[in-house]
This record gives C-alpha cells, sequence and structure tokens, in this order.
C-alpha cells in the first residue's frame, strides 16, 4: 500500500477504479503524469490469499484511515481489497502498524487479527 492507500496500481480517484468487467486495465495516474498496467480489484479479490506489504512510517496514519476510518474507496483504494476467500494478509514493520490496535505478541514481535466488517 501506498502512502496515499493505493494498491496494485489502483491510485486514488482514477478510472480503473470503476472498471468492473476486465482483468487488466491500462489507468492513467494523473498524480504520477504516467499510465501504470493493473489487475481490478475485483480480479484482486478472487486471489485464494492476498497479501499486503507495508512499512515505514510514512503509511502509519494512512494505514489507520484504510482499516478503522470511514469508507471511501475512491480515495483509499486499498479499501477495496476484501478477498472473497476471506484470506487478507498484512505484512507491517513496527513504524507502519505504530496505530493500530495493539493484540499480542510472538517471541519479540507485536502479532494479531483485526477483524473488520463493512
Amino acid at each position: 500500500m501506498g502512502d496515499d492507500g493505493h494498491t496494485a496500481s489502483l491510485f486514488p480517484n482514477t478510472d480503473a477504479l470503476n472498471e468492473m468487467g476486465r482483468l487488466v486495465v491500462a489507468n492513467h495516474v494523473s498524480q504520477k503524469d504516467t499510465w501504470r498496467i493493473t489487475l481490478t480489484w475485483p480480479v484482486i479479490n478472487q486471489g485464494k490469499r492476498v497479501v499486503f506489504l507495508i512499512e515505514g512510517a510514512a503509511k502509519a496514519d494512512r494505514l489507520h484511515e484504510v482499516l478503522l476510518g470511514d469508507y471511501d474507496p475512491e480515495r483509499l483504494p486499498s479499501q477495496l481489497i476484501r478477498p472473497e476467500s476471506g484470506n487478507l494478509h498484512m505484512l507491517l514493520d513496527a513504524e507502519a502498524a505504530r496505530r493500530l490496535p495493539k493484540v499480542g505478541m510472538h517471541g519479540d514481535a507485536e502479532t494479531g487479527t483485526l477483524e473488520l466488517t463493512r
């Protein structure tokens, strides 16, 4: 997940967020003045296991907002990722996870499950 809440090349307020019928699209990302190729979010949600890799203090506030804030997927595209399998995993470093509820410890690492419903 990017610090703007994007995932894959699904960026905020871009046309690809509204694509429901295609597997892959070319997505113009005006924020970066470029085109990106991306899987569409319905395809990502068909994954047997979906994993986010998120690191860095710059993403802590945005991650908190994506998981626990108001639902606004046009602004926070990562909120669209809810695999039908229920297998969504997040690999986070301590800085990225600092605003999330503390759940438990496994050795030196904080671990746990955060259940979300929308």
